[in-house]
């Protein structure tokens, strides 16, 4: 999670957030988008380990982590109260996350400083409650996917807004980790792309910003 400067005001525009400067940047060494996402890490109020009821500002990734860790908290929270249950994926959480949160930096899409952005919990929240509205799984979708198999999902869309589709899944050990600083062997083991096909047929594959995997609206871990 990478840290970013308080926005006090609120979101407007990703030129609203500003990249800490201690906080580090990616790309991991086989090319993936890291950080995932940023938040605020900076000049944060939070407990303290001086006493049971002491509180101190703080600065780091130290904050803007546990900050996305609460907001998280909340959000199986908002589940359990939709659903009953609190269960959900790993890969489910960080996809949500990801979908829902906003531009960041000065080119659109992804990228090594701020990864897909900034988060949003309360975007993450509101995409929960219409995935509830409709009856649960029409936006949000655990599926699970067998070797050389394809899952169709039709979209219908008004045009009126931009589409948005995120793949997310939480991958297996690579048995290809070696021991040396920036090894470029891919650590990928199940390497899954996301299309968008009209009804023309035409193709939409999402936009490459570097990464050896198709990285604009597909994650994984």
């Amino acid at each position: 999670m990478g840290a970013v400067a308080d926005i006090p005001a609120g979101y407007s525009s990703p030129s609203d957030v500003v990249l800490a400067g201690f906080s580090d940047t990616g790309p991991a060494d086989d090319g993936r988008i890291k950080p995932d996402l940023v938040a605020n890490g900076t000049s944060l109020y939070s407990s303290t380990s001086a006493s049971t009821t002491s509180y101190t500002t703080l600065t780091g990734t130290s904050m803007s982590t546990p900050n996305a860790s609460g907001s998280i908290g909340l959000l199986l929270e908002h589940r359990k109260n939709l659903t009953g249950s609190s269960t959900i994926r790993a890969a489910t959480m960080k996809g949500l996350l990801i979908h829902t949160a906003n531009e960041a930096g000065a080119n659109a899409g992804p990228d090594y400083n701020f990864g897909w952005g900034l988060l949003d919990t309360r975007k993450a929240a509101l995409l929960m409650s219409e995935d509830a509205g409709y009856g649960f799984d029409f936006n949000i979708r655990e599926l699970s996917l067998s070797q050389g198999d394809t899952i169709r999902i039709p979209v219908y869309t008004s045009g009126s807004q931009p589409l948005a589709s995120t793949i997310s899944w939480t991958d297996r050990p690579s048995s290809n980790f070696t021991y040396y600083t920036n090894d470029p062997t891919p650590a990928l083991v199940n390497d899954l792309d996301i299309r968008l096909i009209s009804e023309t047929a035409v193709v939409y594959l999402p936009v490459e910003t570097g990464c050896r995997q198709s990285c604009f609206s597909s994650n994984n871990g």
